[in-house]
């Protein structure tokens, strides 16, 4: 019957390749709708917004008292999560998170239950910290609330941000694509706090060379350092404890373990193994021609 509408039609020929590609990506979506339906967070009390003075004085001085309760670093936001159990503290304490970022259920009683609630960064804001350099995740709620504040502020900037996850995508990760109030030209962005940032965000395309070796030196290994079982579970998209475990044994000091359950947190059970990332955890070696 379609043949014959395709004949009245004058359509002599279907484009057949096409028509496979369309419904590979229709199967390849349905997979996907299948594997997140599989992963059902539990149900939990969403939690009351709010805004710390601390972050109002830091917005209007520049100033953050390292006694504040309003911060917390960036990847101990996550220890109710498996991913920063072990290794938080190989993470840059410059990189911080406010307790309305971090806070996103009113109760995480569960072990490993805010891996389901683990907020996507959107909104960063950079300033100093003494004389260092800091970035600190905002929730929607708050940059809604401070932007006045920030407008007119001598001593922050707010970043619009956005993790990478398609070779498609333009990367916004230099935080220079929307700053407010804007950037200077003679503002340079902090590499060594945006690099962890990126992991942090889930990450999965880097933005050059420079980015993948400097991504190297901060995980600490070597091509051919990750065992086999680490490989496997990245390529078949099974992050496993016991995938983890091995890594903690072979590598020592590195944040690999954390940086694997993050991503596979992020991606809520999409594979990502052909991405920049993956290819890095299963240990092969990217070359300039690769971006």
């Amino acid at each position: 019957e379609i043949q014959q509408h395709c004949i009245d039609l004058g359509v002599l020929k279907l484009p057949e390749a096409q028509m496979e590609e369309e419904q590979e990506r229709e199967v390849s979506r349905e997979i996907e709708r299948e594997r997140e339906g599989q992963r059902q967070p539990p149900n939990a009390n969403q939690a009351m917004h709010s805004v710390h003075l601390d972050l109002e004085n830091f917005v209007n001085t520049g100033h953050i008292s390292q006694f504040s309760r309003a911060f917390v670093p960036a990847f101990t936001a996550v220890e109710q999560s498996f991913a920063a159990r072990s290794d938080s503290r190989v993470y840059s304490p410059f990189i911080l998170a406010t307790v309305d970022f971090h806070t996103t259920i009113r109760s995480a009683s569960s072990q490993g239950k805010m891996d389901h609630y683990l907020r996507p960064v959107q909104w960063v804001l950079s300033g100093k910290m003494d004389q260092d350099r800091v970035l600190v995740l905002l929730s929607p709620f708050e940059a809604d609330h401070l932007m006045p504040y920030i407008r007119v502020s001598k001593f922050v900037h707010l970043h619009v941000y956005t993790p990478c996850t398609s070779e498609r995508m333009k990367p916004t990760n230099d935080l220079r694509f929307h700053s407010i109030p804007p950037v200077p030209d003679s503002w340079t962005p902090p590499w060594d706090l945006i690099d962890q940032l990126n992991v942090f965000a889930g990450q999965l395309y880097l933005r050059d060379y420079e980015s993948y070796l400097r991504l190297r030196r901060f995980l600490g290994i070597q091509v051919n350092d990750l065992p086999n079982s680490v490989r496997t579970a990245v390529r078949r998209n099974l992050v496993t404890v016991d995938a983890l475990q091995e890594i903690g044994n072979t590598i020592r000091d590195s944040p690999l373990p954390s940086v694997m359950m993050l991503l596979a947190i992020r991606r809520r059970g999409l594979p990502f193994a052909e991405t920049h990332m993956g290819r890095i955890l299963q240990g092969h070696q990217l070359t300039e021609e690769d971006f």
